[in-house]
C-alpha cells in the first residue's frame, strides 16, 4: 500500500474551498438571468403604458420597479465580490 499525502486534509479542503465558488457563482448568474428577465418585462410593460394604454401612472411606477431590481443587481454583484 503506498505511503499516504501529508497534503490529504489540505487538498480536500482546497477543493471543496473551489466547489463553493463555483456553486455561489452559478445562483448568482441563475439569479442575475431571472433579474433580467424581470427589467425586460417591466421596461416592456412601461412602454406599453406610456404609448399604448395612456396610463403614464402604471407606466412610472414599472420604471420604479426596474430601477429597484437594477439597484438590487448592483447590490448582488457586490455581495458576490465580497464572498470571492
Amino acid at each position: 500500500r503506498p505511503p499516504r499525502s501529508t497534503l490529504f486534509p489540505y487538498t480536500t479542503l482546497f477543493r471543496s474551498v473551489i466547489e463553493q465558488k463555483v456553486r455561489v457563482k452559478r445562483r448568482y448568474r441563475k439569479l442575475d438571468k431571472r433579474l433580467k428577465k424581470l427589467i425586460a418585462s417591466f421596461k416592456s410593460e412601461a412602454e406599453d403604458y406610456f404609448l399604448e394604454l395612456g396610463n403614464p401612472e402604471a407606466g412610472y411606477i414599472c420604471l420604479a420597479k426596474v430601477e429597484a431590481i437594477e439597484e438590487a443587481r448592483k447590490m448582488l454583484e457586490v455581495e458576490l465580490k465580497e464572498k470571492l
